[in-house]
C-alpha cells in the first residue's frame, strides 16, 4: 500500500557552543545534529481514538565545509531513511552560509547546527519498514 504523507515540518537552526578543542582542527567542520520524528497514525474518522506511534532517529554528523553539498547532505539523510525534497537541503546550506558570514560564527573552526523533521504519516497499514522503505524511495527519486 502506498505511503500517505500528511505533513512534515522542518527546522535547522544554529547552535551556539564552542568546545575548547575546536580550535585545534585544521580546518572548517560543521557539526550537524538531526532529530528525525516519524510520526504514524490511522486514518479511521470512526475511531475515537487515535492510537500513534512514533519513532525518533537522531545522527550526529561531522562535515568539512568544502564536502558540504546537496549531495552529501542528501546522503546523510537517506542514511536515516528520511524523505528529504531540495527544500531541505536548501535550508541546511543557506544556515551553513550564514554561520560562516556572519558573527560569532565566522571565525569559528567548528560550527554547530540541529536539524528537525518531524513528519507525519496517515496510512494505519503501513508498518515502520514500509515508510522507512517510502522514504528511500522519495529521497532517491
Amino acid at each position: 500500500m502506498p505511503l500517505d504523507m500528511v505533513d512534515n515540518y522542518l527546522d535547522v537552526q544554529e547552535i551556539d557552543f564552542q568546545d575548547p578543542e575546536d580550535e585545534s582542527y585544521p580546518g572548517i567542520l560543521y557539526i550537524i545534529e538531526v532529530d528525525a520524528r516519524f510520526t504514524y497514525f490511522p486514518n479511521d474518522e470512526d475511531d475515537d481514538v487515535m492510537a500513534a506511534m512514533e519513532r525518533v532517529e537522531a545522527e550526529t554528523f561531522e562535515v568539512k565545509a568544502e564536502d558540504l553539498t546537496k549531495t552529501l547532505l542528501r546522503t546523510m539523510f537517506l542514511s536515516m531513511a528520511m524523505p528529504v525534497d531540495d527544500h531541505m537541503m536548501e535550508k541546511v546550506l543557506a544556515c551553513a552560509n550564514r554561520m560562516a558570514q556572519s558573527d560569532p560564527y565566522r571565525n569559528r573552526k567548528v560550527r554547530r547546527m540541529k536539524v528537525k523533521l518531524d513528519i507525519f504519516v496517515n496510512d494505519p497499514s503501513s508498518s515502520v519498514t514500509e515508510v522507512e522503505a517510502a522514504g528511500v524511495k522519495l529521497l532517491s527519486g
